[in-house]
């Protein structure tokens, strides 16, 4: 089974209607993808590219206090931020939201 549908089942397992949702074929717009794969937010006539920096996420991870047990990821653009918190493991809890159904179809195809 692929990620992508081993996501959907387990999100349809809780009873949520998010994969119904998920797998809409809406147009899209504001997202685009160029030939490198890297996606791209288009807000008016602004692109703002979704991929953060190897560097920006190690700072990112490495900011937090190494207590840290439980993590809470705002935003998930293509899902670099999750992927390197998810090779944490010290955390016994990593929770991500993202309000864009585009880009959380996105990330659950790969994570």
């Amino acid at each position: 089974m692929s990620v992508w549908k081993a996501n959907i089942e387990a999100l349809r397992a809780v009873g949520s209607d998010l994969p119904e949702r998920l797998m809409s074929e809406a147009a899209v717009p504001h997202i685009e993808r160029d030939t490198d794969n890297v996606f791209w937010l288009r807000i008016h006539r602004t692109r703002v590219k979704l991929r953060l920096p190897a560097s920006s996420v190690t700072h990112c991870l490495e900011e937090l206090p190494e207590d840290t047990a439980q993590v809470l990821l705002f935003g998930l653009g293509q899902g670099g931020l999750l992927y390197a918190a998810l090779a944490r493991t010290e955390w016994s809890r990593i929770v991500a939201w993202e309000r864009d159904p585009v880009l959380l179809h996105i990330v659950l195809q790969h994570v």
